[in-house]
């Protein structure tokens, strides 16, 4: 059985950084600050490993959370403690996809959420899923592959979505076209 932050009395704000930072190594996405980020050459420019020093962390009151990529091989995340503090593992997953999903649409076509965006969450939500163990590993109990992927097509909601563009229901159709008969890589 799975348990909020506040039900294992941990330190909300330490352990939603570790779980992002562990997150954000597993899945390794695009980085709008590194070019071509994921396909870059390993070495000064590369941003993976991320390091709990490379996160310029803080809080926000109106957003769940918030991401983006900043010089100098920092990631600004910023987190709704009181939110985080009371949601399970799978929820607080989904949260995390979403914003490292930012990285690489950081100030994209003047829309941080086109239908782009929701394409790459669905890819980065099937990168979670092909390392399910390590991302299990990060949450130290079971973690319900199927739940997760539940929040995931009903993140998107109307200050999610570009509405010039797409719907709520278009990008949670678009999110479930991708993901409706994908497992998780463990047996």
């Amino acid at each position: 059985m799975t348990e909020t932050l506040q039900e294992k009395g941990v330190d909300v704000r330490e352990r939603v950084l570790e779980e992002f930072v562990a997150v954000l190594n597993i899945i390794e996405p695009e980085n709008a600050a590194y070019g071509n980020g994921l396909f870059a050459p390993r070495g000064d420019s590369y941003p993976y490993p991320v390091k709990k020093e490379d996160i310029d962390y803080g809080y926000c009151k109106t957003y769940l959370a918030r991401c983006g990529p900043r010089s100098g091989r920092t990631i600004s995340f910023s987190i709704n403690k009181s939110w985080f503090s009371v949601k399970y593992p799978e929820n607080r997953l989904r949260v995390y996809i979403h914003e490292l999903t930012h990285l690489k649409h950081y100030g994209q076509n003047g829309s941080a959420h086109s239908p782009r965006f929701w394409q790459d969450v669905a890819f980065h939500t099937m990168v979670a899923l092909d390392r399910w163990d390590e991302i299990a590993d990060v949450f130290d109990l079971a973690v319900d592959p199927d739940e997760f992927k539940n929040h995931v097509t009903n993140d998107p909601v109307g200050n999610t979505t570009d509405g010039r563009s797409q719907t709520p229901a278009e990008a949670s159709e678009v999110l479930e076209e991708y993901l409706e008969d994908y497992n998780t890589g463990v047996a």
